[in-house]
C-alpha cells in the first residue's frame, strides 16, 4: 500500500499507527507479507514491513528523503511484492476446490504448489485455445518449461480469468524464480514432459485405448507425480517412482 500524506495533516501519526497495527494483525492472522509505505509531500518516508520479512527484502529506508528517481526505482521493487497476492488470487479464480486444499499446507510448500498449479493451468490454457494456430501453439507447448524462467514472457489466449493468467504470466515467473531450486526443478520437469506430450497430441488424434491412456498419463497423472516431487523437495516424502502416475 502506498499512501501520500500532507505535512499539515494533524492526524498523520494516528493514521500511521492505525494502519501499521492493522498490517501487523494481517501478518499474524493470515501469515501474509505486508508492506506499507507512507510518503509525505516533502518525500519523508515511513514504512511498515512484516516482521518475518528479511533485511534483504527491505525496500525502503525509513524516515529519510530520497530523490524522485530513487523513489521510482524502489517503487518498482515494491510492486514486485504484488507477485504472491496475484498468484494466490488467481489460484482461487481458476481452481476453487484445489485452492482450498493448498491453503492447508505450510507456507513454503503452499507457495510451491500454488505456482506449480498456475504453471500447468497456463499450459493447459494454451493447449485448449482452438483459436491459436497449430504452428504457433506447438512451439509454445514444447518450450513452456523455458518460459517459466523468463520474467518478461507472456502470451494472449484463453478467456476470462485464464486470459488474465496468461496475460500477466510474468507474476507467475517472478514467483517461480523465488522458489528453492528443488521446487523449480520439479516444476520444470513436469512442465517439460506435459508440454511435449500436449504438443504431440495436437498433431495426432487419440484413436486407441493406448493413445487415451498415454494422453491421460501426461495431462493428469503427471500432476500427481509433480506433487510428490514437491513434497520430496521440502523433505516430507520419499521420491515416488514415475509408475505412481499411471
Amino acid at each position: 500500500m502506498l499512501l501520500r500524506t500532507r505535512p499539515t495533516d494533524k492526524s498523520h501519526s494516528l493514521r500511521e499507527e492505525t494502519l501499521f497495527k492493522k498490517a501487523n494483525e494481517l501478518t499474524v492472522l493470515c501469515d501474509a507479507r505486508v508492506s506499507i509505505i507512507m510518503i509525505s509531500s516533502t518525500r519523508k518516508i515511513h514504512e511498515f514491513i512484516s516482521p518475518s520479512t528479511s533485511n534483504e527484502d527491505n525496500l525502503w529506508e525509513a524516515n529519510c528523503r530520497e530523490k524522485n528517481e530513487e523513489i521510482a526505482t524502489r517503487g518498482m521493487k515494491f510492486l514486485n511484492c504484488l507477485t504472491w497476492p496475484f498468484g494466490f488470487s488467481m489460484l482461487h479464480k481458476v481452481s476453487r476446490s484445489f485452492a482450498f486444499i493448498i491453503q492447508q499446507l505450510d507456507i513454503e510448500l503452499r507457495k510451491a504448489v500454488c505456482i506449480f498449479y498456475l504453471v500447468l493451468r497456463a499450459l493447459d490454457t494454451v493447449e485448449d485455445d482452438t483459436s491459436v494456430a497449430t504452428d504457433v501453439k506447438v512451439p509454445i507447448l514444447k518450450d513452456f518449461y523455458r518460459h517459466i524462467y523468463d520474467r518478461n514472457w507472456h502470451f494472449s489466449c484463453g478467456t476470462k480469468n485464464y486470459k488474465v493468467l496468461i496475460d500477466k504470466f510474468h507474476h507467475v515467473s517472478t514467483a517461480f524464480l523465488e522458489l528453492k531450486k528443488g521446487y523449480q526443478e520439479a516444476i520444470e520437469d513436469i512442465t517439460k514432459r506435459m508440454g511435449a506430450e500436449m504438443a504431440k497430441f495436437i498433431c495426432k488424434e487419440v484413436e486407441t485405448v493406448d493413445d487415451y491412456d498415454e494422453y491421460c498419463h501426461y495431462v493428469a497423472g503427471l500432476v500427481g507425480l509433480g506433487l510428490y516431487k514437491l513434497f520430496h523437495a521440502c523433505g516430507t516424502k520419499d521420491l515416488a517412482p514415475d509408475s505412481l502416475s499411471n
